[in-house]
């Protein structure tokens, strides 16, 4: 039997979604709602997103998602805390 590999409880640096909006923000002349709208968040969630240094793992994996990327692509730490299956398939 496999064990599903889940995001690991925790905390991640919003520095990596914090970058990925940055680019969006320079794409928009800065306009906050117009980059909460291509992402289809409120636009509280990028200022969240924006003035925080760390982020919930569900956040960091919402955040992650809307920006269109798997939550690994932007924390390449994201599975490490994960419960494994010892290579068992």
């Amino acid at each position: 039997m496999t064990t599903a590999r889940m995001a690991p409880p925790g905390f991640y640096t919003a520095a990596p979604a914090q970058k990925a909006l940055a680019n969006l923000l320079a794409t928009t002349e800065g306009n906050v709602t117009a980059v909460a709208e291509l992402l289809r968040v409120d636009r509280s969630t990028v200022y969240r997103v924006l003035r925080r240094a760390r982020l919930r793992y569900d956040a960091a994996d919402a955040i992650a998602v809307a920006l269109g990327r798997h939550p690994v692509e932007l924390w390449p730490d994201w599975y490490d805390s994960a419960p494994h299956d010892g290579g068992r398939a």
